[in-house]
Formats: C-alpha cells, sequence, structure tokens
C-alpha cells in the first residue's frame, strides 16, 4: 500500500472519530444542563415559582439541542449506509445532503445549548 492511500485510510478514519465526537459533545452539552437546571428548578420550585417558570425556557432549548443531536445520529447512519452503498455497489455518490444535514443539526445543537444558557443566566438577572 501506498502511503498516499495509506493517508486516505486514515484521514477518513479520522473524520469519523471527529464527527463521533462531535455528537457526543451535543448529547453532553444539552443533556447535562437539562439535567443541571431540573435538579436546580426543584429544589427551588417551593419557594420561587417565577425563577423556576424562567428557567423552564433554558429547558426546553437543551431539550431542543438533545432532538437536534439524535437526528444528526440517524442521518450520520443514513450516510455511512450510502458510502457503504457507493464502495460495494459502485453507486454514484449521494451521501453529501445527510451529511450537509447531520453537520448543520450538530451546530445547532451547540447554538441551543447557548441559547439556553443565555436564558437561564438572565433568570437570574
Amino acid at each position: 500500500m501506498e502511503i498516499n492511500d495509506e493517508l486516505k485510510i486514515e484521514t477518513y478514519k479520522r473524520l469519523g472519530e471527529i464527527g463521533v465526537l462531535g455528537l457526543k459533545t451535543g448529547f453532553l452539552l444539552n443533556g447535562g444542563a437539562a439535567i443541571a437546571i431540573l435538579t436546580f428548578v426543584g429544589n427551588i420550585v417551593q419557594t420561587d415559582k417565577n425563577l423556576a417558570g424562567e428557567l423552564a425556557w433554558s429547558i426546553e432549548k437543551f431539550v431542543a439541542g438533545i432532538v437536534c443531536t439524535a437526528v444528526a445520529v440517524v442521518l450520520t447512519y443514513i450516510m455511512q449506509l450510502r458510502l457503504f452503498r457507493e464502495y460495494v455497489d459502485a453507486l454514484t455518490s449521494r451521501h453529501p445532503c445527510p451529511l450537509r444535514i447531520a453537520v448543520a443539526l450538530v451546530l445547532t445543537s451547540i447554538g441551543l445549548f447557548c441559547w439556553g444558557a443565555i436564558v437561564a443566566m438572565s433568570a437570574f438577572k
């Protein structure tokens, strides 16, 4: 095997690892934030219902981020299946569309985390 072929194989492997890291990040950020806010709201709901209500808005953003990441996981699976089929059946390339959508959803997930965090922080002002 030539160095150029090895480089292509290793690059492909690393791109897959980076993609998985992005998906994990979306789940971890939004899931962790939602759990933290829910725990906090559970403790203050008896004393300050207004603050608890305002924090509920941030939970919605975190849950939407989790949903975006989950859909991105499904699209990633579809893309990988299409890549495999292209290789096995010598099909034409049809995987860029799910890839672009999955990347956009992961970025949206991170954006929703930021939005939810801002909403949560503004509830304390």
